[in-house]
């Protein structure tokens, strides 16, 4: 059954009207355009500092964010890329989950921010997130090692995964997706049937967020990470 606290989710997306940046192919362009002028804040909330051990590291040109669980050494490390349809900064409930999760499962995150697009495209970002995860794999051993994708990011994740094992290394253990867009054709009939239910998704924009973060690169029926590494 859907809890309260999830059904008082859908309504609070629904009065937030994010549906409707995704409506049009003419309202995402236009949100992605005003990102572009006024980009929005990535830094993590107040007061989560309370709640986790933050520290901000600077990588391959980009802010990396570590978020540890207080008064003890995590032993396990994850590498979380936010969801945000390509085009959305990290935002608060993003960094509360992972400050859950990290207390919670004693794990050490780490948070790249990642280019969006349009200047950020599959292939710049991805090339990058699979340095990051190949450094964090090296050093404490695929056992401890966690790759973790939401939304979006499911598929930054997956053609991470898949862009590591090309480049020779051993498969990645533990890779968590949530909710990722893995067919991002969206040619799918029962796309149509649901999304009148969704609170927060709507077809055109996603469509028209994925050509700008593949850029000139296809995708197959399945994944377009079987393009993005090829």
């Amino acid at each position: 059954m859907t809890s309260f606290a999830s059904k008082l989710m859908v309504v609070f997306i629904r009065l937030r009207g994010s549906k409707k940046l995704l409506s049009s192919v003419e309202a995402t362009r236009k949100d992605v355009e005003s990102l572009i002028r006024q980009p929005h804040g990535y830094a993590p909330p107040k007061g989560l500092a309370d709640k986790v051990d933050i520290e901000l590291q600077h990588k391959y040109g980009w802010p990396v964010y570590v978020l540890s669980p207080p008064g003890i050494t995590a032993k396990k490390n994850a590498l979380y890329a936010h969801g945000g349809a390509w085009i959305h900064e990290i935002g608060p409930l993003h960094w509360k989950l992972v400050a859950k999760l990290a207390v919670e499962t004693q794990t050490r995150f780490i948070i790249p921010i990642y280019p969006l697009a349009p200047a950020g495209t599959a292939q710049t970002v991805i090339t990058v997130i699979a340095d990051l995860a190949a450094e964090l794999f090296d050093q404490d051993g695929p056992e401890n090692f966690t790759l973790m994708g939401d939304s979006a990011s499911g598929t930054i994740a997956l053609c991470t995964a898949i862009l590591l094992r090309d480049r020779g290394l051993p498969a990645i253990r533990n890779i968590i997706l949530i909710s990722p867009g893995l067919d991002l054709h969206l040619d799918n009939p029962l796309i149509d049937q649901v999304a009148p239910n969704d609170p927060f998704l709507a077809k055109p924009g996603l469509q028209y967020a994925a050509e700008l973060w593949r850029e000139n690169y296809g995708w197959t029926t399945l994944w377009l990470a079987r393009c993005l590494v090829n």
